[in-house]
């Protein structure tokens, strides 16, 4: 009788130990999207790269920033695609900034649209009516400028706002 009364509390021990055996949970939270276009107007990134961080390469022999070309696909059964950035096109760390012009080039046509004192740029015809009727790739080319006095080293940090539309 003694051994089953010493065994007793041993026993609830062990099973009360073995629930809290178990590791912790680990949750993993994945984010999923996925961007169907509408067939009539779209502008896509081709890849998905908008989504990321674009970085521009330090060139250390030339002592510049290389330029960065990305692809769009782009289609308007409406009519023309025209751009213009909303906000500068500027790359700045606090207190240097680094101007920034954006090229468009869908092969016909050059577009180059930049703003370095905030608010909007013109229009920019990227396509016209006839060339945005059937599906288009289009060059985007991120083109730093030297600023004066020379590069700065530091952290650059910048948002460029791309407006497409299409006329009716």
């Amino acid at each position: 009788m003694m051994m089953k009364r010493t065994m007793l509390p041993f026993c609830a021990l062990l099973a009360a130990l073995a629930g809290s055996a178990h590791a912790e949970p680990v949750e993993h939270r994945v984010s999923v999207e996925v961007q169907v276009p509408n067939e009539v107007f779209y502008v896509t990134a081709v890849g998905g790269w908008t989504g990321a961080a674009q970085l521009l390469q330090w060139d250390r022999a030339g002592r510049r920033l290389q330029p960065l070309q990305q692809w769009l696909e782009m289609r308007s059964t409406m009519g023309s695609i025209t751009v213009k950035v909303d906000g500068e096109t500027v790359l700045a760390d606090g207190e240097q900034k680094i101007p920034l012009h954006i090229k468009l080039d869908s092969g016909q046509r050059r577009c180059e649209v930049f703003r370095h004192d905030g608010g909007a740029s013109a229009d920019c015809l990227v396509l016209n009516a006839a060339e945005a009727a059937s599906n288009r790739r289009v060059s985007l080319e991120i083109i730093p400028s030297h600023p004066a006095g020379g590069y700065q080293p530091g952290v650059y940090h910048g948002v460029i706002n791309l407006l497409f539309e299409s006329a009716l």
